[in-house]
C-alpha cells in the first residue's frame, strides 16, 4: 500500500497517515452505505442490508427497542417461511439436522420461537448483531440446501 498524507487542519502541514486507517474508513464508509435503517410504524425499524436468499429475496431483519432498553432484532419468522417453499420444516427439528439448527443457533447466540429468530441486544452492539443475526440466517440456509441427514 501507498504512503498517503493529508494535511493537519491547525498547523498546514503534511503527515503521513496510517493506511491500515485509511482501509478502516474506507470500509466504515462503504459498509454503512450498504445497511438502511426503514421505519414500519409501531416503533419497528426495518434493516436493509445486502443480504439475501439464494433467490435474491432480501433478508427480512427487524429491530423494535424492548421495555429494558435494550433492542430486538427478529426476522417475524420469515426465514423459515422463506425456506418452506421448497422445504419440510418440520425435518430441521428431527435428527442430525435439528442438532446442527441447534447448534447454529447457540453458537450465534440466536434464539428461535416458533419458526421467529431474534436476539436481544443493548444498542452498543447493534453493529455486530447485524452482521451475527445474517450469517445465522445464511448458516441456516445453508443447512436447508444441503441437509445433514
Amino acid at each position: 500500500m501507498q504512503d498517503q498524507f493529508e494535511q493537519d487542519h491547525y498547523t498546514g502541514k503534511m503527515t503521513r497517515v496510517d493506511p491500515v486507517y485509511v482501509l478502516q474508513k474506507r470500509l466504515h464508509k462503504q459498509l454503512c452505505a450498504e445497511v438502511r435503517l426503514i421505519e414500519k410504524g409501531n416503533n419497528l425499524l426495518m434493516v436493509e442490508t445486502p443480504f439475501t436468499f439464494s433467490d435474491g429475496d432480501p433478508y427480512q431483519i427487524y429491530l423494535k427497542e424492548l421495555p429494558t432498553g435494550n433492542l430486538r432484532m427478529s426476522d417475524y419468522g420469515h426465514t423459515f417461511m422463506h425456506l418452506s417453499y421448497e422445504n419440510e420444516i418440520d425435518k430441521f427439528r428431527d435428527g442430525t439436522r435439528g442438532k446442527v439448527l441447534q447448534s447454529i443457533l447457540s453458537e450465534m447466540d440466536i434464539q428461535e420461537d416458533d419458526g421467529e429468530l431474534f436476539v436481544d441486544f443493548p444498542l452498543d452492539k447493534l453493529g455486530a448483531h447485524i452482521l451475527r443475526f445474517g450469517q445465522a440466517i445464511a448458516m441456516v440456509c445453508v443447512l436447508a440446501e444441503r441437509g445433514a441427514d
